[in-house]
């Protein structure tokens, strides 16, 4: 995963990646949000293209996307990946059948449209690996782990989180404390909010380079 090209510099960037399970709050009609999930998409992709020139790629450098297949924000990057031509190592907390079948207060994590989407992600072609990151029994353990060992193989982050999302609530294993990992190890971070404004996606950024 760390492959460097003859002149030393490494094929693609590490972009780890956390967001929200829910892009949207429920002032939206679910008969819309299909189609903003696919303008999300779209705007997404631009976004990760969008850092080439901040990280300081060269054109012979990629991305190559790591995160795990939860609903919501991590499908849409998986999907932006894809459609962008970078590959993804893809970091799980539990074994696949167990990640797809897990709940939570007795509430499954995927509905069974949801799972076939998450498994449809998995196997596609640009998936260049797929791994179980951590052996922790407890639910939040694993998620924090999860999400520290994806930090742990990164260059740089992205986050996508809904508008409303407040980075001062740290749950364990959530995308705030994800977020405030990136800031103590200094790690570069595009945090992206998303809005809907009269039918349409718009995503406000901020991009947190470290000097030096």
């Amino acid at each position: 995963m760390t492959d460097q090209q003859p002149n030393g510099r490494p094929v693609a960037v590490q972009l780890g990646f956390a967001g929200s399970r829910r892009l949207f709050d429920d002032s939206i009609p679910p008969a819309q949000i299909p189609t903003l999930e696919k303008q999300l998409v779209v705007q997404l992709r631009q976004q990760i293209e969008g850092l080439r020139n901040p990280l300081g790629l060269q054109p012979d450098q990629s991305f190559c996307g790591i995160s795990q297949v939860a609903i919501g924000a991590d499908l849409a990057f998986a999907e932006a990946l894809a459609n962008g031509g970078y590959t993804h190592r893809v970091f799980l907390p539990q074994p696949r059948e167990d990640f797809l079948n897990a709940q939570e207060e007795s509430v499954p994590d995927f509905t069974a449209e949801e799972k076939q989407v998450a498994l449809a992600a998995l196997e596609r072609d640009n998936v260049i690996e797929e791994r179980v990151v951590t052996a922790a029994e407890i639910r939040e353990d694993r998620f924090e782990e999860t999400s520290l060992a994806i930090l742990d193989a990164s260059d740089a982050a992205l986050s996508l989180i809904r508008h409303d999302v407040d980075l001062n609530v740290r749950r364990l294993g959530g995308t705030a404390l994800f977020i405030a990992h990136t800031q103590t190890r200094k790690m570069p971070l595009l945090l992206l909010r998303v809005h809907v404004v009269d039918g349409q996606i718009e995503l406000t950024s901020e991009l947190f380079v470290s000097p030096g």
